[in-house]
This record gives C-alpha cells, sequence and structure tokens, in this order.
C-alpha cells in the first residue's frame, strides 16, 4: 500500500502520512535519496508539549541525513489531554513497523536511530528504554523484537520529580498524563 503514496522528487524518494499502525495518528513523513541498497534509519520524534506535532523544525535535518544515504520517518503520533501512554505504544509501533518493513523502506535494521527533542525525547527515550513486553497496544500483541543502534534524546524529560522540574497541575505533562505525576514517577522516568 506504501507504494502508491510514496513519490519521487528531484532526486528523493518521500512519503506523506504514510500509516505505520492502525491508530489514526499513526503515520510518517519520509525521505530518502534514491539509490540501491539499504541504508541506516533515523526515526524523528518531533516534539509539542505533548499538545501537538512540530514537525517543522526538522526539514534541515531530515535533508542533511537523506544527503548522507539515510532513511528519515518524521513520526505523528498521539497528543492530548488524558492520553499516557498512547504515544509511546506509537513511537513503538513505528519501530517495530521498520523491522518489519525493511525490504520495502529498503532499510537496514542493524542500524535504526531514534531521534527526539523535548516531548518527542522524551517518547524516544522511553520507547527504546523500555522492555520488550511494555506499552504494547494490547496485551495479547506479541513483545516488540527491534533493537536499535542509538538514540539522541535532546532535553527530553528523564527525571519527572527532580527539583526544578515544572510538571505541575495544569502542565502540558500533568494533563498528557491524565494523573498525578508525583504518583507515577518511577513508571514515567526512562
Amino acid at each position: 500500500h506504501w507504494e502508491k503514496r510514496k513519490s519521487k522528487t528531484s532526486g528523493f524518494t518521500t512519503w506523506t502520512n504514510e500509516p505505520y499502525g492502525e491508530g489514526a495518528a499513526q503515520t510518517f513523513n519520509g525521505m530518502m535519496k534514491d539509490g540501491p541498497g539499504a541504508r541506516p534509519v533515523v526515526i524523528v520524534v518531533p516534539g509539542g508539549a505533548f499538545r501537538f506535532v512540530d514537525g517543522g523544525r526538522y526539514a534541515t535535518i531530515a535533508e542533511t541525513l537523506c544527503e548522507e544515504k539515510y532513511l528519515v520517518l518524521q513520526l505523528n503520533y498521539t497528543v492530548g489531554a488524558n492520553t499516557y501512554p498512547q504515544a509511546i505504544v506509537d513511537v513503538k509501533t513505528a519501530i517495530q513497523y521498520v523491522v518489519d518493513n525493511a525490504g520495502p523502506l529498503h532499510a537496514d535494521v542493524s542500524k535504526i536511530y531514534v531521534m527526539g527533542s523535548s516531548a518527542g525525547g522524551y517518547l524516544a527515550s522511553m520507547a527504546v528504554l523500555s522492555d520488550a513486553d511494555a506499552f504494547k497496544a494490547n496485551d495479547s500483541d506479541p513483545d516488540y523484537s527491534f533493537q536499535v543502534a542509538g538514540l539522541v534524546d535532546f532535553f527530553g524529560a528523564t527525571q519527572w520529580m527532580t527539583e526544578g522540574f515544572l510538571a505541575g497541575e495544569g502542565s502540558p505533562e500533568a494533563e498528557w498524563i491524565g494523573a498525578d505525576i508525583a504518583s507515577m514517577a518511577e513508571e514515567l522516568d526512562p
């Protein structure tokens, strides 16, 4: 199905709103330089305070990585109040999608890197550092079967209850989680 959506633009293959799962938000925009062979993958998880996906900031990074023959996929994921932990499920689902579709994507699954900033950095960290059986859409789903080569977290939260982290009532984080952060701090930290 994805081949219908890809387009060629000046030496690149691009995808727009390509589904990586069954959820309405589970789509990606992708880009790779045309040419043969499998290539390393960078999955970009944009930030947006868990309220929106701020993907516009990554165009230059994507183009630069594509010039170096990386496949770059920028994720869309579930946002909004009381949606925790769905965005983590979304990121893990996207990584598994790359593994399961390595051939048509020209992906080298031994070189998958996940990168995110702010909320996206947190989501990337949780997806990569959590156990294979954690954050599944359904308990009956098989465990995730991926390993990543690297994680890049640009200022994502990693210690929710440290002094100075402002995630109190009314904060984007508290709205996203929909519960008292203090009571969930251990679960929330990667």
